[in-house]
C-alpha cells in the first residue's frame, strides 16, 4: 500500500495544488474547486480516505451540458501500489427530458415482423399499452432472522399488450385472427421533436402478440369500440417476442 508522498489534479489546463497520499474526500473536492475553471459546488467527491479506499470524482453543474474534462491525476506517491481516483461520467452530456406528445405516435400491425415495414397506420387506433410483469419472485426461507424474503430469483415473465380500436371493418377485422389463433405483430411509432436535421427523438415498440381476449363494445368520445388484449410470444421468424428502440436528444454517446 501506498506510504507516502502526494499527488495533483490537472481539470483542463489548470493543476491543483499538491494533495497527501493519504486525502480524505473532502481535501480534493476543496483543492478542484480551488481552480479557477472549476466553479464551487460543480464538484462531487466521494469515497476514500486514500489510500485504502478508491476515491470518486465527478464535474457537475456547468459541466452538465459540455464535454467533460478529463481529470488527469499525477502521483508522486511512495511505497506499493497506486493512489485510485477514478472519474464518473467522463464526456457525457445530459439529455434533456423532451417529451413525446400522443399526436406524434402512430400505430401499426401486421401479420409478420417483416410486413411491418410496409404497414400502413391505423387511423382508429384510440390507446395502447405495453407491459411486462412477473419479472422477479421474493425467496421466503424460515429463518428467525430474516425480516423480509431472504432474496429474490428470476421468473419467466408475462408480457401483454393492450390496445382500442374503433369498430370498423379494420377493427372488427381483428375478431377474426382471434378465433384463427393468427400471431399479430403491434409497432407503436412515437416521432418526437427535431434533435437536429434529419434526426428526432423517436422511440419504438414491436411486439408480437397472441391475442388472448377481446372486450365489449364501447363508446370512445361517440365512437364505437373494442379492446383487444394479447400476450407477447416469441416468433421463430423474427427471434424475438419484442423490441423497444429510443433515439434519444443525442446523435452520439
Amino acid at each position: 500500500m501506498v506510504s507516502g508522498g502526494s499527488f495533483t489534479f490537472a481539470v483542463g489546463a489548470q493543476v491543483t495544488a499538491a494533495l497527501d497520499y493519504d486525502a480524505t474526500a473532502a481535501d480534493i473536492k476543496a483543492a478542484i474547486e480551488a481552480l479557477s475553471n472549476v466553479d464551487a459546488g460543480d464538484v462531487i467527491v466521494l469515497g476514500g480516505p486514500l489510500p485504502a479506499s478508491p476515491v470518486y470524482v465527478r464535474l457537475t453543474g456547468a459541466y452538465e451540458t459540455v464535454v467533460m474534462p478529463e481529470i488527469v491525476v499525477a502521483s508522486s506517491a511512495t511505497g506499493g501500489g497506486l493512489i485510485r481516483v477514478d472519474q464518473v461520467s467522463i464526456g457525457a452530456k445530459t439529455s434533456k427530458l423532451i417529451p413525446i406528445l400522443g399526436k406524434q405516435i402512430s400505430i401499426y400491425t401486421a401479420p409478420t415482423y417483416a410486413g411491418l415495414a410496409d404497414a400502413t397506420k391505423h387511423t382508429r387506433m384510440f390507446n395502447a399499452s405495453w407491459r411486462i410483469s412477473n419479472r422477479f419472485g421474493p425467496i421466503w426461507a424460515l429463518n428467525e432472522d430474516n425480516d423480509s424474503f431472504a432474496g429474490h430469483i428470476e421468473l419467466d415473465p408475462t408480457g401483454q399488450v393492450t390496445f382500442r380500436l374503433g369498430a370498423d371493418d379494420v377493427g372488427m377485422g381483428f375478431l377474426g385472427k382471434l378465433r384463427e389463433n393468427e400471431r399479430v405483430f403491434f409497432r407503436l411509432v412515437a416521432n418526437g421533436p427535431v434533435i437536429e436535421p434529419g434526426f428526432r427523438n423517436f422511440f419504438q415498440v414491436t411486439a408480437a402478440i397472441d391475442l388472448s381476449q377481446v372486450g365489449s363494445l364501447g363508446d370512445e368520445e361517440g365512437v364505437v369500440a373494442l379492446d383487444y388484449t394479447g400476450a407477447l410470444a416469441h416468433d421463430d421468424t423474427w427471434g424475438y417476442a419484442t423490441e423497444i428502440l429510443i433515439q434519444n436528444e443525442l446523435t452520439g454517446i
